[in-house]
Formats: C-alpha cells, structure tokens, sequence
C-alpha cells in the first residue's frame, strides 16, 4: 500500500490511502518546532488546516437544537457529542470553531451548529489533498 499521496499508482491506491488516514485533531493542524533551553523539542500547532477550507465545509453545517436532557448531557461536554455523532472525540475542537467559541466552558448554548455525518469523508478528501503540503511542514518542523 501507498505510504504517500505520490506513491498512489491507481485509483485503488488512492482510495486505500485515503481509509488508512488518521483523522486526529493533531493531523489537523501544520505544526511548528523549537527546542528549549534543556534541549527538549517542543511541537506545537500553527495553521488549523480546516479553516483553509471553511467556503467547501459550509454545506455541511447544520442547526442543531437540544433536547433538555441532550442539553444535560452535552453542557460543556464537546467531545461526547463529537464521539455521538462521529464515533470519534476528535472533532471536538472543530465543534467548538464551527460555533465560534474558544473553550470547553463555552460550550453552554442549547442551540448549536455542527457538521452533517459527510464531514469525516470531505475531511478524509481535505487531509489527501493536503498531504504533500503537510509532509513538507513535518520535514521542516524535524518531526520525521
């Protein structure tokens, strides 16, 4: 199997490369690199990839109303709604940026947006696109 976007041959190449993708909210970022005064690497994250496609993900938004006992269950809670509707913590920070909010503790409102099931496949296509670009930023940051 292909380990990179240029090594695909074939369609199926492709397709394989792009199921075995890691959605994680740390593969959704460009990463920067210092090392401290101990010498210890410090990685952190620079650019939100996502953002660069907010005008693709609208279309993929949708207005979501609570329940009283959703709204009990999810009050400041981002990542067990993430993990109800995407079988994955993981984009829970992408919840928080659709609804224009910075932290956990803001996550209070019982009307909310959020991405339509589709999101994990446009975000599977947006990581195959971006891969030389995010395969170039882990080089320059030293990470591999």
């Amino acid at each position: 199997m292909a380990k990179t976007l240029s090594e695909c041959s074939t369609i199926g190449d492709c397709v394989d490369f792009g199921k075995n993708l890691d959605i994680s909210l740390s593969s959704l970022a460009y990463k920067g690199a210092f090392t401290d005064d101990s010498g210890n690497k410090i990685i952190y994250n620079t650019t939100n990839i996502i953002g660069r496609y907010d005008s693709l993900l609208a279309e993929y938004v949708e207005d979501m109303e609570y329940t009283e006992a959703e709204f009990v269950k999810y009050y400041m809670q981002p990542k067990r709604l993430s993990l109800d509707l995407y079988k994955t913590t993981e984009l829970w920070a992408l919840l928080l940026r659709l609804n224009k909010m910075t932290d956990i503790t803001q996550f209070t409102k019982s009307k909310i947006k959020i991405y339509n099931k589709e999101i994990l496949g446009v975000i599977n296509e947006i990581l195959i696109l971006e891969d030389v670009s995010i395969t170039k930023n882990k080089k320059e940051s030293g990470i591999i």
